[in-house]
């Protein structure tokens, strides 16, 4: 009985450490110049209140995106998929930024580090899939603080715990069947 109780209150912090920092991802994505890989991708952070704009449409307007970055003093965070095409598009987003800033880097913060971590944290390799993991997970914070104990949240909990498990050396988690 104490070695369930061990578990179950560790996959509840888990799990609750991981709602709160989706949401504080989703909150700074909101505040930030997102820039995805397609129309799809938009319409997936658009079901967030996210606002995004397409690759193609970032380097069509890259001198007006990093001048109103930079006056606004935003960030701009790139948001691609997790696979060799999303890698390939960062390349050529990167050097984009690049001759546009003249090689001075330092005048935008250009971020893309947080779009990867947010999707390995919802256990999904592509923006088009944070559809399901991510709204289940905010409705069930909306609805109910015990969240770990809710039935639509299972498939985020794998993803979570794989992410965890991955990229904390050491961590094992076991998850509960409620």
């Amino acid at each position: 009985m104490q070695a369930t109780f061990k578990k179950e209150k560790a996959g509840r912090e888990v799990l609750e450490k991981a709602s709160k920092e989706v949401l504080e991802i989703i909150s700074r994505l909101k505040s930030a110049y997102v820039v995805v890989e397609g129309d799809h991708d938009v319409n997936a952070l658009a079901d967030f209140g996210i606002t995004a704009m397409t690759y193609s449409a970032a380097i069509a307007n890259m001198c007006s995106l990093v001048h109103q970055a930079h006056d606004e003093g935003k960030e701009i965070i790139i948001l691609f998929d997790l696979d060799k095409g999303g890698d390939d598009k960062m390349r050529k987003l990167l050097l984009a930024f690049e001759s546009a800033l003249d090689g001075d880097t330092s005048a935008v913060k250009i971020n893309t580090e947080l779009g990867k971590h947010f999707l390995k944290i919802l256990g999904v390799t592509s923006v088009e899939q944070i559809r399901a993991p991510a709204s289940e997970l905010t409705k069930c914070i909306a609805e109910s603080p015990r969240i770990y104990s809710l039935e639509n949240v299972r498939a985020t909990a794998r993803g979570i715990k794989r992410y965890y498990e991955e990229n904390y050396e050491g961590m094992k988690i076991d998850l509960i069947k409620y």
